[in-house]
């Protein structure tokens, strides 16, 4: 585990382990952040991928572009594509919509969120 020091790298799996604590809840706080714990903690996982395979990821550069790099070149996972930013959507309405859509469940949709975490990570390490 990451203790924010400089000399220590930050492991963004500690991510969805607090995302693992928070889907116990039922309240609806608890249940959008695991949706955006376990969604980051899989983006700045393929970030630090991409990067290792020598990717320049710019400042800029937003999630789509992220994830589309993984379509292509050294590091290339493009089964996670269109997973990534399936998942970036369903993170975006849990952090932003006030009111979620209809047939929104989001205990259901917290504990799969969780499950495609897990996979996508798997799926990376391969």
């Amino acid at each position: 585990m990451s203790t924010g020091s400089k000399a220590t790298l930050f492991e963004w799996i500690d991510q969805l382990t607090l995302a693992k604590e928070l889907v116990q809840r039922d309240d609806e706080s608890a249940l959008r952040t695991v949706i955006y714990l376990a969604y980051y903690a899989v983006y700045n996982t393929v970030v630090g991928h991409l990067l290792s395979h020598g990717a320049t990821i710019g400042k800029e550069s937003t999630h789509w572009t992220v994830w589309g790099l993984l379509n292509h070149g050294k590091g290339a996972k493009p089964k996670l594509v269109h997973r990534g930013r399936a998942f970036r959507d369903l993170r975006n309405k849990a952090s932003y919509d006030l009111d979620l859509p209809k047939g929104f469940d989001l205990k259901r949709d917290a504990q799969q969120a969780l499950k495609s975490a897990e996979a996508m990570l798997s799926e990376l390490k391969r």
